[in-house]
């Protein structure tokens, strides 16, 4: 029995390609392809629960109440039994299974070659499948996300090592292709002119061994972008208020008067966070792709192709936020849709990451900060 493992990344359309596969589970079963339910019922978490090795520093453990190494030893033990059941039952030569979490929050070798050892268990091939993304995107799409779920610090480019992490793509296939065999590792780049007809569940199809036919049904995506005005208010208002369900009417409400450019940052920023992974992208573009590409500004993707409209971040004056705030009250704001336990895992697991991102932040100033008096303190010294 092989296996197809969807490992994100994250901002790379992960949430349609799990939303079509859930959607047409018992189709593709038809058809000989398992989605299986014991894992999850589209974005399957459990798989990177069973691999984190700290669970008082995990959101993804909080979520299924892992609080201790024997608590996870059991959710090990309760997952292994349930797949284990499904793969009997389902009978197909063919298994696919999705979580983007698998590549940002699997950092180390060990906790990549745990879930190659639990999954080993039961199947003969194992297959990677990866799609990256141009850093820059990735960094700005990922902070529009960060503030619909609670985060209150203003855009910027990520400066300590961990964070930079997150965005090194050859870091991440590098650690994968160790443990799974580099002939096991499909990479795609997450751009239209690269996917199969400029689609990424038709894309994710060819090189999982999915169907994806027309009678197949496609999950309906609804897309909640805010400009930058919109945006910062936002960001403005999680700090005062962190109720998760009136949030996301607040942010379908401020879909809804959206109409001005999205936020970006400072065109030199951008180049020169571009500019920390150009070796990285380089060795990627050689490895994955034939060689760096050509007429492009960096080795491994095109330039980008996004023509919407961006404004460089800057605070709200009082005026606008006021002026916003008055067509927010004018309008009737979206019923609080009752959406399930799913859905309150996933808003509890993004919350959590939203705040554990801020502490780092705020741990990175404090200590900039300390140094910073520390050198003044030096010289003065040295004066004296």
């Amino acid at each position: 029995m092989d296996l197809t493992l969807h490992i994100g990344t994250e901002k790379t359309g992960s949430t349609s390609i799990q939303r079509f596969l859930a959607k047409n589970r018992a189709r593709l079963r038809e058809a000989g392809v398992l989605f299986p339910l014991a894992p999850g019922l589209d974005n399957q978490k459990a798989l990177t629960a069973i691999a984190e090795e700290k669970s008082e520093d995990s959101a993804l453990q909080e979520i299924f109440d892992i609080r201790t190494k024997s608590d996870l030893q059991q959710f090990r033990q309760d997952l292994r039994q349930k797949l284990r059941k499904e793969l009997r039952e389902g009978s197909c030569s063919h298994v696919v299974m999705s979580n983007e979490h698998c590549s940002s929050r699997l950092r180390d070798h060990s906790q990549v070659d745990f879930l190659r050892t639990f999954l080993g268990e039961f199947f003969d091939r194992i297959r990677i499948l990866v799609y990256i993304r141009r850093q820059d995107d990735f960094l700005v799409s990922t902070y529009s996300t960060m503030v619909k779920t609670g985060r209150t610090n203003p855009i910027h480019v990520p400066s300590a090592k961990g964070q930079l992490r997150r965005y090194d793509h050859w870091d991440l296939l590098s650690r994968w292709a160790d443990v799974f065999g580099r002939e096991n590792i499909i990479c795609r780049k997450y751009d239209r002119s690269e996917l199969v007809d400029g689609d990424i569940i038709k894309d994710f199809g060819v090189q999982a061994g999915v169907p994806t036919a027309p009678e197949y049904e496609r999950p309906v995506m609804t897309n909640e972008s805010l400009d930058a005005e919109a945006l910062e208010f936002l960001r403005i208002f999680n700090r005062y208020y962190n109720r998760t369900g009136h949030r996301s009417q607040l942010v379908q409400a401020l879909a809804a008067i959206s109409d001005g450019p999205l936020v970006t940052l400072p065109e030199d920023e951008l180049v020169k966070f571009m500019g920390l992974f150009k070796e990285s992208n380089e060795k990627v573009a050689t490895e994955y792709f034939g060689g760096p590409i050509e007429g492009s500004d960096n080795p491994l993707f095109p330039a980008r192709t996004d023509r919407r409209v961006r404004d460089v971040y800057k605070p709200l004056s009082i005026d606008r936020a006021v002026q916003i705030a008055a067509l927010l009250w004018q309008r009737d704001l979206p019923p609080i849709v009752e959406e399930g336990p799913k859905h309150e895992m996933h808003k509890r697991l993004t919350e959590l990451r939203a705040k554990r991102a801020e502490r780092r932040e705020d741990r990175l100033e404090k200590r900039k900060s300390r140094e910073a008096k520390a050198k003044e303190a030096k010289l003065s010294e040295e004066k004296s």
